[in-house]
């Protein structure tokens, strides 16, 4: 949201806000999806039909200090852009540095943190060049006169 934010000149705090409502449906509609998923087939999701949950397994620390870190680290960098606190640009930063002590917290090694920085680039680079291309694209449109002579031919149709 942030780079379309920054292509379309909006509000990025504004864009984040809109978001919540259908992000929090979609996370309902996965959540009943799994539920009814995992009841009805057991086996996708790695049990089987007799095995269930008993009441006295713990749940472990390292699943209680994922969920609590990053419900945290959610709030503090959306919290943040909402309420003016930082920008987006100081939101992207400190959620990098909170979700790296996070990971760090939870055993992530150096190797570990190389290959997510590697994956991350494999995702983002594609994209980036694509929203580089095709900002030079528009820009190619717009100087070679291709943009008036669209809007031109349009307006003469007198509609």
């Amino acid at each position: 949201m942030i780079i379309w934010g920054v292509l379309i000149e909006q509000s990025i705090g504004n864009l984040f806000i809109v978001g919540v409502l259908p992000g929090l449906l979609l996370a309902f509609l996965c959540g009943v999806y799994c539920i009814v998923t995992s009841v009805t087939r057991p086996h996708l999701f790695g049990g089987n039909a007799d095995a269930t949950m008993q009441d006295d397994e713990p749940i472990g620390t390292p699943a209680v200090i994922g969920g609590i870190g990053t419900a945290v680290l959610i709030l503090l960098v959306l919290g943040g852009i909402w309420f003016g606190a930082f920008t987006p640009t100081e939101a992207a930063g400190i959620g990098a540095l909170l979700a790296f002590i996070l990971a760090a917290v939870k055993g992530l090694r150096a190797r570990g943190m190389a290959e997510a920085v590697l994956e991350t680039g494999r995702t983002s680079a594609p994209l980036l060049f694509l929203l580089i291309f095709t900002q030079m694209y528009s820009r190619l449109l717009a100087y070679g006169g291709v943009v008036d002579g669209v809007q031109e031919t349009i307006l003469g149709f007198g509609l």
